[in-house]
């Protein structure tokens, strides 16, 4: 199962300022089906951001004409939670749901 965590590179969810935060990612011109496939054989990789069609030629996907896939890697526990504004082209996917948002509380008295 993959979840939907938004539009844009992923971010993980303790970056405050989702700013890339992750352990490493590892970049290639595959296509969705793929890219998830190859994210599920790394223990840890926990999303993946993919692009059918990329702005920016990072990997030269974008040059040869192919989606662009970033796995995002993590040896700490890091979990995708966001996304940034740049990069709208993408779709951030997780393997683990989003964690719960937990609820407000009342103003003190």
């Amino acid at each position: 199962q993959i979840f939907l965590v938004g539009v844009g590179y992923c971010r993980e969810s303790r970056s405050l300022a989702h700013v890339n935060s992750w352990d490493d990612t590892i970049e290639s011109c595959l296509d969705r089906h793929d890219c998830i496939a190859r994210c599920y054989a790394f223990r840890s990789c926990v999303a993946v951001a993919w692009a059918a069609t990329p702005n920016s030629d990072h990997s030269q996907c974008r040059e040869l004409g192919k989606p662009r896939c970033v796995n995002y890697i993590t040896y700490s526990g890091q979990l995708a939670g966001g996304t940034d504004s740049h990069a709208r082209e993408y779709e951030c996917l997780s393997r683990y749901a989003p964690l719960p948002v937990a609820p407000s509380l009342p103003p003190m008295p």
